[in-house]
């Protein structure tokens, strides 16, 4: 919301929850939060398996990391609002 979304989704499957997935110019994009500095996301992986978004999505206490190769982009925290920013 804090990225002016005025929709919001969720996914789950069996035992996996994505807990935000966000449409931004046709493309799906599931977003994990995490409150520490662990960011193992195994249901973003599901996910991701299933329906090959462009990238994944980890917001956490950690700092801008984006892994080109594992399609992965996290952002601190505070950049919520900011997203998608690519």
């Amino acid at each position: 919301m804090a990225a002016g979304s005025q929709e919001l989704f969720a996914w789950r499957e069996s035992t996996a929850e994505v807990e935000f997935v966000k449409e931004a110019d046709g493309n799906v994009l599931p977003i994990e939060v995490k409150s520490g500095w662990t960011t193992q996301s195994k249901s973003l992986k599901i996910f991701a398996q299933k329906y090959h978004p462009s990238y994944r999505t980890i917001f956490s206490a950690n700092n801008i990391n984006i892994d080109l190769v594992h399609k992965v982009h996290r952002y601190p925290l505070y950049l919520a609002a900011r997203f998608p920013m690519l």
